[in-house]
């Protein structure tokens, strides 16, 4: 039975609901409100499972593949959400049923971390120190999967310090991957 755990919130200011998850997602957002966005990062996603899940003694897979295993994915209306729906469309696939649902990439985690589940998310999280020793990657491609990660502020309001330090840090550390 699936579970969905997380919570959304809501805007006040009605938003059209993106077309898209690319940059022209933050257009639509940002014309139709008072605001400004700049993208900082684009971060590709990968099928991440633990280093002991039967996939990976498979070499070449595609996402195909991975149909019949056992998911936990972000609810497909939120952000990574629809990025994924978009992956699995590209390739004419369907979502893969999640057995879990949730906004909560501790929770995801920890469920990789049993060795049953797969899901997607950022590859840049096999890159965390913490998650080194056991999260991997499957070699499956994924070239279209990049989401922009942006900064949104307030138009005509000055940034705070700790605001243009964030993004210098998130610029930084772009560069550095």
């Amino acid at each position: 039975t699936p579970v969905a755990a997380g919570a959304t919130g809501t805007c006040s200011t009605a938003v059209p609901e993106p077309v898209d998850t690319g940059r022209e997602a933050v257009d639509v957002i940002t014309q139709c409100i008072d605001l400004a966005a700049e993208v900082l990062l684009k971060a590709p996603l990968a099928v991440l499972a633990d280093r002991r899940h039967p996939l990976f003694k498979r070499r070449k897979l595609s996402l195909a593949d991975t149909m019949g295993e056992t998911w936990t994915l972000s609810p497909p209306d939120s952000f990574l959400g629809r990025v994924v729906v978009d992956v699995f469309r590209q390739r004419n696939l369907p979502l893969p049923p999640a057995i879990v649902t949730t906004l909560s990439i501790h929770m995801r985690l920890s469920l990789l971390a049993s060795g049953r589940f797969l899901t997607m998310l950022p590859a840049r999280m096999v890159r965390q120190p913490a998650n080194r020793a056991w999260l991997r990657a499957l070699d499956i491609d994924l070239p279209e999967s990049s989401g922009p990660i942006a900064s949104i502020t307030m138009k005509k309001r000055s940034i705070g310090g700790a605001t243009k330090l964030f993004q210098q840090a998130c610029r930084d550390a772009d560069r550095e991957i």
